[in-house]
């Protein structure tokens, strides 16, 4: 459906919804008011969030990974669950590159361990989506949670239901990405500063310390951007109310929690102060930093050829990064922010937002000032405009505007009742506005089903060839990360099938090092798959 339409009946479903609240009898108000200030109302829009991400993202929620991203971070806890932070080397690297992955001298992720970590368990126990299914509950919980302590039951209930199934939190939340995890800490250390701040506890500092550290093992510079104003706003309390106790067990909890980072470091790559990410940029994209200049140092290795044409779209990416652009690429990503968080229906929020950023108090402007740094902050890395990936945390910070604004309406339009009558008209209106949601997303689910499916085709075709195999895969990648087929496995001698790439004639080196294993050629281009040979006896 087009935003036209999409529009219309949300203004159609909300005019309706308000002519009816105008009228309802006192009881009906009374109980919508009760259920929208219920202590478990946050616990099923979070269960909710989690299914209709999991139905409207595509795929169910399992979750089949669709980038190469997703793939190194499943790599990574499937070596944790092994008891390994870094695996063996791959015996012939050129064969076994995979993006985003060290491969030589030993075998790990380049990302930092947090997002590892979280799916460990789940992966151990054969359920890879069950961690992320968890965060997005959490997620859709504190999402409402946070809104209604900030602009009320009504305004929240509005903010969640033009969240869930926004095209950014469709693309990037219902995944594999660390963007689940850094949502979910930085949401947490949000409402726990709150409970600190009303004198709930220092407890709820430490608590606060911890999600702000589990982020930064999770996305470091992700986050310092959204923890800065959270870290400002403490320090004042702090020394306002010369709570030095407080401040000091806070410190130390985060501070042990970032202890992980050079702890991982040196088992990695065996320093304590090169990273994982430093080692990888080094060695395959010594370009990919910060800033605006291209450094001309060359590589120590060269990428794999189904990698170069993203390596290649990444390098024209970030030459095309200066600071003489800045100011047309601070308008293309708004341009792209503003299409994945207001579309369809969305639009008609727009002036609520506008008008919402001037009634938000002190919790909502902590969160604002985070969501604009995290935005702002991501002005010095250089990245395709449409991969709003980066800025996903914050989608709920401007939609949350949104329902500040329509609680202020209220207010002036309704006097005292103002908050109930917005609940029960949210509450009228909301089925109508997620089915157009639902609608909106067909595409987002058709993208995403597609990618899936491609790779679950694949692993149920090599799922039922019998015995240890080794799979050449000839690729036919684009640059837009969809996921090349070749994936390690943590222990690649016992490892019952070898996914590797095609090098043609060097193919016969890597069928040397397993002769009891059969060989076959996919070629991607075709979708053809041919049987090289069989091992003797077999």
């Amino acid at each position: 459906m087009t935003p036209a339409p999409s529009a219309a009946f949300a203004l159609l479903a909300l005019v309706v919804a308000f002519a009816v609240v105008r009228h309802l009898p006192a009881r009906a108000l009374e109980r919508s008011v009760a259920l929208l200030n219920g202590r478990s109302l946050p616990l099923l829009l979070g269960i909710l969030t989690a299914l209709l991400l999991g139905w409207v993202g595509g795929g169910g929620l399992r979750m089949t990974p669709i980038s190469t991203d997703e793939n190194a971070y499943l790599l990574q806890a499937r070596l944790l669950t092994h008891g390994q932070v870094a695996g063996p080397p791959a015996p012939i690297p050129e064969f076994f590159e995979q993006p985003w992955v060290m491969v030589t001298p030993r075998t790990y992720a380049k990302y930092p361990p947090g997002q590892s970590l979280v799916l460990a368990p789940g992966v151990a126990v054969g359920l890879p989506w069950l961690v992320p299914v968890l965060l997005l509950i959490a997620t859709g919980a504190l999402v409402f949670g946070l809104a209604r302590r900030i602009a009320g039951p009504g305004a929240a209930l509005l903010t969640w239901c033009a969240w869930v199934l926004t095209p950014m939190t469709m693309a990037w939340q219902s995944s594999y990405f660390s963007e689940i995890t850094s949502a979910a800490g930085w949401l947490t250390a949000l409402w726990t500063l709150w409970r600190w701040h009303d004198h709930a506890g220092r407890r709820w500092l430490v608590f606060t310390a911890l999600a702000l550290g589990w982020t930064a093992v999770t996305r470091p510079y992700t986050a310092f951007l959204l923890g800065l104003p959270i870290i400002i706003v403490a320090a004042v309390t702090i020394v306002r109310r010369k709570a030095w106790g407080d401040g000091l067990r806070a410190g130390l909890a985060g501070c042990a929690l970032l202890a992980i980072l050079p702890l991982w470091d040196h088992a990695t790559t065996g320093h304590w102060t090169e990273s994982p990410l430093s080692q990888y940029t080094a060695t395959y994209l010594p370009w990919d930093r910060l800033g605006f200049a291209i450094d001309s140092t060359p590589p120590l290795r060269a990428p794999a050829a189904d990698f170069v044409p993203i390596a290649s779209h990444l390098l024209a990416v970030h030459r095309a990064h200066t600071v003489a652009r800045l100011p047309a690429t601070l308008l293309e990503r708004i341009q792209w922010v503003m299409r994945m968080t207001w579309n369809g229906w969305r639009v008609v929020l727009i002036p609520l937002a506008l008008l919402g950023l001037l009634a938000l108090g002190r919790p909502g402007w902590i969160a604002v000032g985070s969501g604009a740094l995290l935005f702002l902050g991501h002005l010095a890395w250089g990245h395709e405009s449409r991969w709003t990936l980066y800025y996903a945390e914050a989608t709920p910070v401007w939609l949350l505007a949104a329902g500040a604004g329509a609680a202020w309406l209220a207010r002036r339009g309704w006097g005292e009742s103002g908050q109930d009558k917005l609940g029960a008209l949210v509450l009228l209106a909301a089925p109508v506005l997620l089915m157009l949601s639902v609608i909106d997303g067909r595409g987002y689910r058709a993208f995403r089903a597609e990618r899936a499916a491609a790779t679950d085709r694949f692993t149920a075709f090599i799922g039922n060839e019998p015995g240890k195999t080794i799979w050449f895969i000839r690729e036919a990648p684009d640059p837009t990360g969809q996921p090349v087929l070749v994936v390690n496995d943590p222990d690649w001698t016992g490892a019952r099938t070898w996914i590797v790439h095609d090098l043609g004639a060097r193919n016969e080196e890597l069928r040397r090092l397993g002769p009891d294993r059969a060989a076959w050629l996919v070629d991607r281009t075709t979708g053809a798959a041919a049987l090289l040979g069989v091992p003797p006896g077999r």
